[in-house]
């Protein structure tokens, strides 16, 4: 019964297209249109979208528009019949994607243009035909040819400065005009006849006058107007030139920017049962731990939302005389007694430097390093007292970029101290931690001099040769406070248009191996010129700024996400911003509280060799860098995102590793299989390594067997075995 009624619903409007059809060809009277165009308009409105499109196959958006043809050539237009019929053409017309060219050929368009030009001052009647235009520049070949024929011209004498009076209108018209600037001609037209200044002006007016926000969509088609015509590089120059950056950053400033954190997809689900993950607890203590539900408590080592976002520090200007607070994280590194053991340690470390610059000691680093100390570092979790063990590093006077990322030959030859520096390095090699897990600095040496890498690294990582122990503690997901990244892309804007304070100075560059880092200046100095380094250029932007960019994966011309650098001449308490301008993942966990990691030598050479989350601030958006069409292949250009995090160091004139996971080398799989072989028991496990191939680096890729020992050599032990 139901489809009986669908099927005779459907024919009814077969049989009214029909009518329509003869009636354009007999001189039918108004009352005979105007029930035909009330019954499709009544049918049409109610049910799903299948008897537009039937009546779209039946021919019906011909038989309409011939209809608005006819009945807008006679002597006197009969608006009775043409308002019920825009109105229907418009309904018709968003179903039809091909309705813009049907227009087009049976001269509907300048039918409209026509019809619009003489209602100028009747705002019901320009409003349907505005309806209707809308719908003719949803083919961008219709757009273009209303482009020519005057419609823009026509729309900028409807859209007004900022009123109250015909704001359905003027909704209208700044729609209709931002449809048609998708047309690459119609946006010429625009920049060629000075449209770039008027729509500027009519938004900054309609912003600031729009108090209540009640025409928001109104500025924003007129938002999106400028943001056809600046798709090409004239409508860019004729927007800089119009002072657009500076015009929309003042609109902007009392705007809400963060709504890409709302649109952020929810966190996915275990693949797996939860208990199922404890297995793997021995490899990934992480894994063991619930972050979500974890709750910092009073005597916990940590508690960021009490200190990382009690006050915001933005890095701006270089003139700025705050500085940011010191955070939990660093103050946990303090907060263990030391063994007089690794503190003489401290000492081997001592190589001069105070006599190179004997003015350093009583330089800024060191009134710094005396706020750090005073911001907390030296309470522990109790709240007690702990000796002070950061006047007995003298910061000033190490010497620690060799010791932090040592060459890989014993012989040191490109070191100022060759001689001295081995000595240290052996001395600290042999007072190494002994319960490091799966490590052995001498082994992990051997092993790196043959690994072979895309780029030719002398040097190794310090993290990698002295090792890594799991943080002491669980670290709660960071929480970002809201607005944060409304105020990071303000400060990217205000480079271009306040461009006074931006040093944009390249300080590290692998494309340029001759640029020498001043190391008498202020600026930060980078190297990852080691196993998995990543970190191809620094550019500093302010003084405690810096954009950098990271290589893409080996073999490959895109994926650039992974990051892991080494950074040093740092001053303790002074937050450093961060810039990675170039990762290429529409989304990332840094949106959902995760951290970058960071590991101190300083703090290594004290007993505490972690990789610890730190980090605020942290946002990870779209930016407006695009990839080159040659690097393409003339393809469409890759759209870029900016992680901006951050951090501020516990030491002064430290040597900081920043990476973004845990870093696992090759070279740290080779020294963990080896050790893995000789910590088994034979009897019970087989482990046998073989080489499975040569990768593509000319290095082995390892096979590796593990099972258990057959209990005797009988014949059916053995089957087993081989089973």
């Amino acid at each position: 019964m139901m489809l009986v009624v669908k099927t005779k619903k459907l024919a009814i409007v077969d049989c009214y297209i029909s009518i329509l059809w003869i009636g354009k060809d007999s001189s039918s009277d108004k009352e005979s249109i105007l029930t035909i165009l009330q019954v499709l308009g009544d049918l049409l409105s109610v049910g799903t979208d299948r008897r537009i499109r039937y009546m779209i196959s039946k021919g019906g958006s011909e038989a309409l528009l011939q209809t608005l043809v006819d009945t807008a050539r006679t002597d006197s237009p009969d608006y009775d019949v043409l308002l019920p019929l825009f109105r229907l053409l418009a309904k018709v017309g968003l179903r039809d994607k091909k309705f813009g060219q049907k227009a087009l050929e049976l001269e509907a368009l300048d039918v409209t243009l026509i019809l619009a030009r003489k209602n100028l001052s009747h705002s019901q009647n320009l409003l349907h035909c505005l309806w209707a235009l809308r719908v003719f520049t949803s083919s961008v070949t219709t757009g273009a040819m209303l482009g020519i024929n005057g419609a823009m011209e026509l729309l900028f004498k409807v859209i007004t400065p900022y009123t109250q009076k015909r704001t359905r209108v003027i909704r209208a018209a700044t729609e209709v005009l931002a449809a048609l600037l998708k047309s690459k001609s119609n946006s010429r037209r625009a920049v060629n006849r000075g449209y770039v200044t008027s729509l500027l002006w009519l938004h900054q007016d309609w912003h600031h006058q729009d108090v209540a926000n009640t025409y928001v969509l109104i500025r924003r088609a007129l938002l999106l107007s400028l943001k056809h015509i600046a798709n090409l590089r004239s409508g860019r120059e004729a927007f800089l030139a119009a002072q657009g950056m500076e015009i929309l950053f003042s609109t902007t400033q009392d705007d809400d920017l963060e709504t890409d954190v709302n649109k952020l997809s929810s966190k996915p689900g275990l693949d797996r049962p939860e208990e199922e993950l404890m297995q793997y607890e021995a490899m990934c203590l992480e894994l063991s731990c619930s972050f979500e539900e974890l709750e910092s408590k009073p005597a916990d080592d940590l508690n960021f939302e009490e200190t990382q976002h009690a006050k915001h520090y933005h890095i701006p200007t270089a003139a700025s005389p705050k500085q940011h607070c010191l955070t939990e994280d660093q103050r946990s590194w303090g907060q263990e007694r030391e063994d007089m053991v690794q503190t003489s340690l401290l000492s081997m470390v001592k190589m001069g430097r105070s006599a190179m610059h004997p003015a350093s000691k009583k330089g800024p680093g060191n009134t710094a390093y005396q706020n750090m100390q005073s911001n907390g570092l030296g309470i522990n979790s109790s709240g007690k007292e702990i000796p002070d063990i950061q006047a007995s590093l003298k910061q000033d006077a190490w010497d620690i970029d060799v010791i932090s990322c040592p060459m890989m030959s014993a012989s040191f030859s490109n070191s100022t101290r060759p001689t001295e520096t081995a000595e240290v390095i052996d001395k600290l090699l042999q007072t190494h931690p002994k319960h490091i897990p799966f490590h052995d600095p001498s082994l992990y040496m051997a092993k790196a001099r043959r690994t072979r890498s895309v780029a030719d690294f002398k040097r190794m990582a310090f993290p990698d040769l002295w090792g890594h122990r799991p943080p002491p503690f669980a670290q709660s997901m960071l929480e970002r406070k809201c607005g944060l990244q409304r105020i990071k892309i303000f400060e990217d804007v205000r480079r271009l248009i306040q461009p006074s304070d931006v040093i944009n100075k390249v300080v590290f560059s692998l494309d340029e191996p001759w640029l020498l880092q001043d190391t008498a200046s202020d600026c930060l100095r980078f190297s990852s010129k080691f196993e998995s380094g990543n970190l191809r250029k620094a550019i500093q932007v302010r003084e405690r700024e810096y954009d950098l960019l990271v290589n893409t994966d080996v073999n490959s011309s895109q994926h650039q996400q992974w990051f892991y650098f080494q950074v040093s001449g740092m001053r303790a308490a002074v937050p450093y911003r961060f810039n990675i301008i170039n990762c290429e993942k529409p989304n990332s966990q840094f949106n959902y509280g995760m951290q970058p990691t960071v590991y101190s030598v300083k703090e290594a050479l004290l007993g505490r060799p972690t990789w610890i989350r730190m980090g605020y601030e942290i946002c990870y958006y779209k930016n407006h860098y695009r990839q080159s069409a040659a690097v393409m292949g003339g393809a469409s250009k890759k759209c870029f995102y900016t992680l901006t995090f951050v951090v501020t160091f516990p030491h002064n004139e430290d040597a900081c590793y920043l990476a973004y996971h845990y870093p696992y080398t090759y070279t740290a799989l080779l020294t963990h299989l080896d050790i893995l072989e000789k910590s088994v028991n034979p009897k019970q496990v087989y482990f046998r390594q073989d080489v499975l191939c040569q990768t593509l680096g000319g290095n082995s890729c390892p096979l590796v067997t593990i099972t258990a020992t057959p209990e005797s050599n009988s014949a059916d032990h053995l089957e087993q075995f081989r089973e």
